[in-house]
């Protein structure tokens, strides 16, 4: 099943047309029927009673409606969800550096740095030269 048939079914159902859901989204009213005619066929039910060029829900069309703007509404949401995940920085990060640098680099920064990154735990390890190259052999920071 399309989520394009299930967007076109709703079209078709709010404007009670055809022709007008064709308008409306820019396609042509023979493109609109095979869309509907398809996602019937799928669905194994007749979701419009055509009656003398105009149209009706059928019960089983009035059900499935319902359940069509709840897949659209979902698959909405599992976008909005994905995307955000696409643009939030979370995570933890370790530094290893010298005593004096962490003063000098972190003193004013970190503020900014934590309003800018509110997900993300920083942890900074002060040590030796050798203790710093030690950790960074083994991925630990």
């Amino acid at each position: 099943m399309d989520l394009k048939n299930l967007e076109i079914f709703i079209y078709v159902a709010e404007q009670n047309s055809f022709t007008k859901a064709a308008q409306k989204l820019g396609y042509t009213q023979a493109a609109i029927s095979f869309q509907i005619k398809q996602l019937e066929q799928s669905l194994g039910v007749m979701l419009f009673e055509r009656i003398n060029h105009s149209i009706k829900l059928t019960p089983k069309g009035k059900e499935l409606l319902i359940l069509a703007h709840k897949i659209l509404d979902l698959s909405e949401d599992m976008i909005k969800t994905a995307k955000s995940e696409e643009n939030e920085i979370k995570g933890n990060v370790n530094i290893a550096m010298a005593d004096s640098l962490c003063h000098w680099l972190f003193w004013d920064n970190y503020s900014t740095f934590h309003n800018m990154f509110p997900d993300v735990s920083l942890k900074i390890i002060s040590g030796s030269t050798e203790e710093m190259f030690r950790l960074a052999k083994r991925n630990d920071v």
